[in-house]
């Protein structure tokens, strides 16, 4: 998984049942051993979130924050004190145009990304993207 996205560690946060937070499911790499239980962020609907997580699934964008990206006031201060200061890129998880979730990829605590990593990134979540759909077509 991680390694088709050329980052470190990786992680898929899915909505709970009533909708109203991300928890963290399935997590790659070293240091996301905690993540399932210290990352709990809820979700803000609407215009005024200002959570990367809500404003990901509420703008349906890809998101790539980082030393040079224009995104970065959206990190929320919970989340940067777990997953550090280095870049990151979010997207939202969808199966036939229902957003579950997001995904989430980074190069570790402090570390840079570049434009090869944000094109395997946007290539893993499109086939994602995909797989879930067929899947849910499937039932």
């Amino acid at each position: 998984f991680q390694q088709g996205l050329m980052c470190q560690r990786s992680a898929i946060h899915l909505f709970d049942a009533r909708r109203t937070r991300f928890e963290s499911r399935y997590v790659f790499g070293e240091g996301t051993e905690t993540w399932r239980e210290d990352i709990l962020v809820n979700y803000n609907p609407g215009d005024m979130a200002n959570d990367l997580f809500s404003i990901c699934v509420n703008k349906r964008n890809n998101y790539w924050l980082g030393e040079f990206q224009s995104n970065e006031e959206h990190r929320d201060f919970k989340l940067k004190k777990l997953l550090g200061d280095g870049d990151c890129f979010v997207a939202p998880v969808s199966v036939s145009k229902r957003i579950i979730g997001v995904f989430y990829a980074d190069n570790g605590v402090d570390g840079k990304l570049s434009a090869a990593h944000y094109n395997a990134f946007n290539m893993f979540v499109q086939q994602a993207s995909m797989a879930l759909a067929y899947v849910g077509r499937k039932k």
